[in-house]
């Protein structure tokens, strides 16, 4: 839709990581919660919490298959390649939320895990996430060369079937974190969202 009103999009043009800090801080803010809102059935253990996070959070950030499905439409290449160059931005993501359900149990106040929130997204976002990219790029540059060129029709059907087809993925993932979680909304959240 952006690309058909001639408006880029908005991430095309972040180049600092200390300008996604605060979402990523946020994010991990909520983690602490969504995992003591977790059922007593995936709370029994840490390694249980570690993998529904890891699952749930990376596929609600459409990591697993909308951005690399996405790539080889755009591209017309059908191969596992733009699945591995995922790695370097799942990898962090997924390190973090292991921490989370590791610490969570130990870090219970609201400004300790504000705080925990802020090192957490630091650590493993501009400590972590450039090295590993740095990291990444002969492989990342080999793929590369694997990869079709571009189909440059944004507008067309084919391209939009794809985007529409593949937000299916944050779609599942927010509704099971929802499903998930309902029981533990306050009161007035269970109120508001019967509203609306």
């Amino acid at each position: 839709m952006l690309d058909q009103m001639h408006i880029p999009y908005p991430t095309r043009y972040i180049k600092s990581t200390w300008l996604r800090l605060p979402d990523l801080v946020l994010m991990t803010f909520g983690v602490f919660y969504l995992r003591d809102w977790l059922p007593e059935a995936f709370r029994s253990t840490r390694g249980r919490i570690a993998l529904l996070l890891c699952v749930l959070l990376p596929a609600y950030k459409e990591l697993f298959l909308r951005q690399p499905l996405m790539q080889m439409a755009v591209t017309n290449t059908w191969n596992a390649y733009p699945f591995l160059d995922q790695l370097p931005k799942v990898l962090p993501l997924v390190l973090l939320l292991a921490s989370v359900a590791g610490i969570a149990d130990r870090v219970r106040t609201v400004p300790l895990r504000l705080v925990c929130s802020v090192i957490l997204a630091a650590v493993f976002y501009i400590g972590l996430q450039p090295v590993l990219v740095h990291a990444y790029a002969p492989i990342k540059a080999w793929t590369n060369t694997r990869e079709g060129e571009l189909v440059f029709a944004p507008d067309s059907v084919y391209i939009d079937s794809w985007a529409y087809l593949t937000f299916v993925e944050p779609v599942i993932a927010a509704f099971v974190i929802a499903w998930l979680t309902w029981e533990r909304f306050p009161g007035h959240l269970r109120v508001f969202s019967q509203i609306v």
